[in-house]
């Protein structure tokens, strides 16, 4: 499967550029001989992901399919986030527990970007169109802007680019999950979520670490879900829930300077990572703080000071588990 879907890749013609793509752009040629327009964006020991200049759609390559001139260039572009999974020790040098109770506690976080699949709505056609830069440059440090009240603060493990998993009934999932909708309570349809978790490979999330997946939409204004005190999340890069559904979902913001009015991937990252940490949503007739995180009435970036103690908690735990399977492993 993987070889038939280069050898598409490498035959497409390719006539214009699209603005905004982050890196610069160069011809890449395969080992028999065709060439294709692209940006890279990272590399693992056999495998090089870029960014087609014609469509803006994102590949991974492998690299012993490459000219013997694109491998040597390989080798020289070692700037960037990791693409690579780190070894147990490195992942320590990650994790922290503060003597001080009041101390910023680290956690790493593996990426994951769930290529290779697109869905349409409203006559889009959606990919997960987010780069490893962008999330290291932008999205990470958002994340930690919001948590910093917390004094959580999060860090790279790696960031995989992978393809969506073979699922038996791929075409159908696809056509279900673009097409999922709101009941009249307003509440997502939860029959999409087994069909989205399924496309995202786990065999390749961390045991112990979070694991935030990108995905390209979630389905009608849904923007992000996450196992309640788990180590999954996933986040989608389309987004329609500024528009109420009623519009063609738009390429979600990486994120939102100023006060909250829109959202942005950063928050909702942020937001997920929450429920990681086994925040819920507050109630909205009890609630008396406003501007959350979490959610509720006038959602935005704040937390309650219960919110902190409960999430610190929950993340000294995490980090306990993270340096438990470090020990399993042999690292230090």
């Amino acid at each position: 499967m993987q070889y038939r879907v280069l050898t598409i890749i490498f035959l497409l013609p390719f006539v214009f550029s699209i603005p905004g793509l982050t890196g610069e752009a160069r011809t890449w040629t395969s080992d028999d001989g065709n060439t294709i327009e692209a940006e890279f964006l990272s590399t693992t020991d056999d495998k090089v992901s870029i960014r087609r200049v014609a469509d803006g759609r994102s590949f991974s390559i492998s690299i012993a399919r490459l000219s013997e001139a694109d491998r040597q260039w390989i080798t020289t572009q070692s700037d960037g986030p990791a693409s690579r999974a780190l070894t147990p020790t490195e992942v320590a040098g990650l994790t922290q527990i503060p003597d001080d109770p009041n101390g910023i506690i680290q956690l790493p976080l593996r990426v994951h970007i769930i290529n290779n699949i697109v869905l349409e709505q409203k006559g889009v056609k959606m990919t997960t169109w987010i780069s490893p830069q962008e999330f290291e440059s932008v999205i990470l440090p958002e994340i930690n802007r919001i948590w910093k009240s917390a004094r959580i603060e999060w860090s790279i493990e790696s960031i995989i680019e992978q393809a969506a998993a073979e699922v038996p009934n791929r075409e159908a999932d696809i056509i279900y999950i673009q097409n999922a909708k709101r009941n009249a309570a307003g509440k997502s349809d939860p029959a999409r979520m087994p069909k989205i978790h399924a496309f995202c490979d786990k065999p390749n999330g961390h045991p112990a670490i979070n694991n935030l997946y990108f995905f390209p939409y979630l389905g009608q204004t849904s923007q992000g879900n996450a196992s309640m005190g788990g180590n999954f999340a996933v986040v989608g890069v389309w987004s329609d829930k500024h528009l109420k559904g009623l519009r063609p979902p738009e390429k979600f913001l990486l994120a939102e300077k100023g006060p909250f009015k829109r959202g942005s991937i950063g928050r909702t990252c942020s937001h997920e990572l929450g429920h990681n940490l086994g925040l819920g949503h507050p109630d909205q007739k009890t609630q008396t703080q406003f501007d959350l995180l979490m959610g509720g009435k006038n959602a935005a970036y704040d937390f309650t000071e219960e919110q902190i103690v409960s999430a610190r908690k929950t993340a000294i735990e995490r980090a306990e588990k993270v340096l438990k399977w470090v020990a399993e492993e042999g690292g230090q």
